[in-house]
């Protein structure tokens, strides 16, 4: 979202205006201030920035409710997986487990003796 030439507010910083941007930052040169102040876009409208233009705030907001909502679902997707992963692991451990069992009878079975009684 075109942001350039917007005026906002700052707490710290007073009002100014956004004289730079970028996929990822604006610049914000502000009333007073010699040099201009470098942000990260659009998270700094969360909280250190907000746009005079109210019309233009809530556009930025939706922005970053999307955002979060795609964070949120990012989040939840690699829980998942990484459960999909443990449940993996714990069904090979138990396959092997199983299957040291079913070896350790078979070995168990060669090496008892034969009932001697069994040839007559």
């Amino acid at each position: 979202m075109d942001v350039m030439n917007e005026r906002v507010s700052h707490r710290q910083f007073g009002d100014g205006m956004i004289t730079g941007q970028t996929e990822t930052t604006v610049v914000v040169k502000f009333s007073g201030q010699e040099d201009a102040k470098k942000f990260s876009y659009p998270s700094a409208f969360e909280s250190y920035l907000k746009l005079c233009n109210p019309a233009l705030q809530e556009k930025v907001n939706g922005e970053l409710k999307k955002i979060k909502m795609h964070a949120e679902d990012e989040r939840k997707l690699q829980e998942e997986e990484e459960e999909r992963r443990i449940q993996e692991k714990r069904a090979a451990v138990k396959k092997v487990s199983v299957a040291k069992k079913k070896t350790a009878k078979k070995v168990k079975k060669v090496s008892e003796p034969e009932d001697e009684d069994s040839d007559i």
